[in-house]
């Protein structure tokens, strides 16, 4: 601050909002990224206040304060649309898609993530489009109830992940595809698509993603076949491999579901 180097300054806040994140302290993280911010702006570099914006926005969307989230993507998206920053932008635009996911205002949610969409395609991402596609089947699912739409963009997006032979996003795509069998009353493909997932995130070694996994099993041994037995075993199966992390989010999770 001394030698008015502003974007060391801006630089330093980042890498603190970085330790305040990992330490679960949302709020301090958010205060130290709006502190770089403030830097990026009196520095009046563009192209780093984009990326400070929309780190500030995913930082209050963690603590779900959703108005400053979507006003600070927003700002993103407005400069990265200017810049003509095509892949920043459809990222910042999928993020803020998200936001109004979280939010449950699905019609804009719908709206932004069609436009990330349509970015994604014509920058030939088909790694970030078949996230799109597959956000939209789930909200063509629970917002509309139009199953055959989302079964068009869910079955869209298992065909790029399995030409991209990504085996974390093919087992993002069948959870989807899950909640819309289960929806649909056929529980046995329900249970094929879910276990198929937990088959590819346990291939890729996330603990995590197969904790929540084991705990929707639970969830739907419980809720679907009545087998509470199984429910318990498949959450205890969950609880030790949470026993193992630092996620409070997941510990909180996997009390609900067993309570």
């Amino acid at each position: 601050k001394k030698c008015n180097n502003q974007e060391q300054v801006a630089s330093s806040w980042s890498k603190l909002a970085t330790i305040y994140t990992e330490s679960n302290k949302p709020i301090e993280a958010a205060e130290a990224l709006n502190n770089s911010v403030i830097a990026l702006v009196t520095l009046n570099d563009s192209t780093l206040l984009s990326a400070g914006y929309n780190d500030l926005a995913d930082s209050y969307l963690k603590s779900k304060d959703y108005l400053k989230a979507l006003d600070y993507y927003s700002r993103a998206i407005t400069i990265r649309k200017a810049q003509k920053d095509s892949s920043n932008w459809a990222l910042s635009v999928y993020a803020l898609a998200g936001a109004y996911q979280n939010k449950t205002e699905y019609a804009k949610a719908i709206q932004a993530y069609d436009e990330a969409l349509k970015i994604q395609r014509k920058l030939k991402d088909k790694l970030n489009a078949a996230y799109s596609l597959s956000n939209l089947g789930l909200l063509a699912q629970m917002a509309d109830n139009d199953y055959k739409k989302a079964n068009i963009y869910l079955s869209e997006a298992i065909k790029l992940a399995t030409e991209l032979k990504d085996d974390y996003l093919l087992g993002y795509c069948y959870l989807r595809m899950k909640g819309l069998t289960r929806a649909q009353g056929n529980f046995k493909l329900s249970e094929d698509y879910i276990n198929k997932t937990l088959v590819l995130y346990k291939k890729e070694k996330r603990p995590k993603d197969v904790a929540y996994v084991l705990a929707e099993m639970g969830n739907d041994a419980s809720y679907v076949y009545g087998d509470n037995v199984k429910a318990l075993q498949l959450i205890d199966q969950a609880q030790v491999i949470s026993d193992t992390l630092t996620d409070i989010q997941l510990k909180a999770y996997l009390l609900g579901v067993r309570s």
